[in-house]
């Protein structure tokens, strides 16, 4: 390795280990809120699920409901497999909730998004996703497939556009492999991989450790991050991911379909809306990423018009160094975690 090579891999090291404990695998973890109107009594029932890890501040005083609603008794918590529940009640003077506003407090300076599901007197259910662009929701009278979908594709268009570590593997990918017929090749079958366990997880044919999976993510971008080196490397032997992008690709995929399932089972899809929503929150996880392949490969264009002849070769590494460096740190956060000794 040339010196220009050493240099530029210390730099993307020290960057990246800089910027990995500020970054999270998938910072817009799901706040689930239920809602579940009675008539006898009249009463209207809470239950607020939130990862574990930084949503201690929201408890049953930051749901904004109407005016006319009041606590009943008592907030139950508790906390098991890295997720806070909460449970209460409220009175609503017997008013429904339909036509009504409800929020998260101070929604928009959070990184979660808020999924809001209701059952409301009559039988009518629905759901809904709340971000900070749209903090307070209006409970419909009544749910529509056309709503169901769009909310769910939502959800997987801002899942893939803050899981990082997808992004970073299909980044990795577009450094790889070269020519567009195979790079169209390698990104069809990367999403070949992760639509099938996405599936089958959602469908419960398949159950593995999340912790274990994502401690495998973070793993696998580690091995792509070397095989980008050793391939550009002079005297590098490519590895199977370059030799086999495709192949590995897809493999991959199926692991990285079982992280996505992870974010779409955390909202427990009632039965009857799993066809439609596990087809919307796939499609808007390809529209996620699209966007940014879009995205990358129109900035390197304007990159290579103002900066391509005046850059070292090697300096054209610095994103597999930094993409192996996050990756690593990930690893040993993760592995950590799983032990519980985070």
């Amino acid at each position: 390795m040339t010196r220009t090579a050493a240099i530029t891999g210390f730099l993307a090291c020290i960057s990246a280990l800089w910027v990995a404990p500020q970054s999270a695998a998938h910072p817009l973890d799901p706040i689930l809120l239920e809602l579940t109107e009675t008539q006898r009594p009249a009463r209207l029932s809470l239950a607020l699920r939130a990862p574990a890890r930084g949503t201690e501040t929201v408890g049953a005083g930051a749901i904004e409901l109407p005016a006319f609603c009041r606590p009943a008794g008592p907030v139950q918590e508790w906390v098991g497999g890295g997720t806070r529940t909460l449970e209460w009640d409220a009175d609503c003077a017997g008013r429904s909730l339909a036509g009504q506003a409800i929020g998260l407090a101070n929604l928009s300076q959070r990184p979660n998004t808020l999924l809001v599901r209701a059952q409301l007197v009559g039988g009518t259910r629905l759901q809904r996703v709340v971000g900070a662009a749209t903090p307070v929701l209006v409970l419909p009278a009544r749910e529509t497939d056309n709503a169901i979908f769009w909310s769910y594709g939502a959800l997987g268009f801002g899942h893939v556009l803050s899981g990082y570590d997808h992004l970073l593997f299909v980044l990795g990918l577009l450094l790889l492999v070269h020519g567009r017929r195979r790079l169209l090749l390698t990104i069809t079958a990367f999403t070949l991989g992760h639509s099938v366990t996405l599936a089958a997880a959602v469908l419960d044919a398949i159950a593995v450790d999340p912790d274990l999976i994502e401690i495998c993510i973070a793993a696998s971008l580690v091995l792509l991050a070397a095989d980008i080196v050793n391939s550009a490397t002079a005297g590098g032997r490519p590895g199977v991911f370059a030799r086999h992008p495709s192949g590995v690709a897809c493999a991959f995929g199926l692991l990285h379909g079982l992280g996505f399932a992870g974010a779409l089972e955390a909202t427990g899809i009632p039965s009857g809306e799993i066809p439609l929503a596990l087809l919307a929150f796939n499609l808007g996880i390809e529209a996620g990423q699209l966007l940014f392949i879009a995205c990358v490969v129109a900035f390197a264009g304007l990159l290579s018009l103002g900066l391509h002849t005046r850059l070292p070769a090697q300096w054209r590494l610095l994103p597999a160094y930094a993409i192996g460096t996050v990756a690593f740190a990930w690893v040993i956060e993760r592995s950590l975690t799983a032990l519980g000794l985070d």
